[in-house]
């Protein structure tokens, strides 16, 4: 599957015409998402690495190299939220923002995968349990990628593990959602 992925890659970036049109009708890389998704998880260590890294090859390829929504608004809040990620969550206007951002950003990315926030929840989830160094490694690549590309998905998923009070799951998000 890996060496497909990088085919069908290669055939995207030699076909520029083609590309938007395949991508808007592709139903395989959803079902390729779910499928690598439960590879990653329940498989002995060679395939779950190739399952993680193919992800990884995904995201990369398969989503823009900027964050998906675009203008001022979206940057200056996302900049906003950081700054002052401390109190973000207890003013109920700026909790509205990162859903309602997530939401686009979701909305957006539909030609890769149903729902980014479940495939991040269970990223996250991966990387915390994840006792490969390799594996993890190429996990927290993933997480690192999608905050650059979906960052209020990042940021909900931190909500969320805030209000939850998922300490782990917390640990792992924060140096990501909070660059220094």
């Amino acid at each position: 599957m890996h060496y497909f992925l990088k085919e069908y890659i290669e055939f995207l970036e030699n076909n520029s015409e083609e590309r938007e049109k395949i991508l808007k009708k592709n139903t395989f890389l959803h079902q390729n998402f779910k499928d690598l998704f439960t590879l990653s998880t329940e498989s002995e260590e060679d395939i779950r690495f190739m399952a993680t890294d193919s992800l990884r090859l995904i995201i990369e390829e398969f989503l823009p190299p900027t964050p998906i929504v675009k203008g001022d608004a979206y940057n200056n809040d996302l900049k906003e939220i950081r700054k002052n990620i401390s109190k973000a969550f207890d003013n109920a206007e700026i909790m509205e923002r990162i859903d309602i951002y997530s939401n686009l950003e979701a909305e957006m990315v539909k030609h890769v995968y149903d729902d980014p926030s479940l495939f991040i929840q269970g990223v996250v989830k991966l990387a915390i349990d994840e006792t490969n160094g390799a594996n993890k490694d190429v996990l927290m690549e993933i997480i690192i990628k999608m905050n650059e590309k979906l960052p209020f998905t990042i940021l909900n998923d931190f909500k969320k593990a805030n209000s939850m009070g998922m300490f782990k799951r917390i640990e792992l998000l924060k140096d990501i959602v909070v660059p220094k």
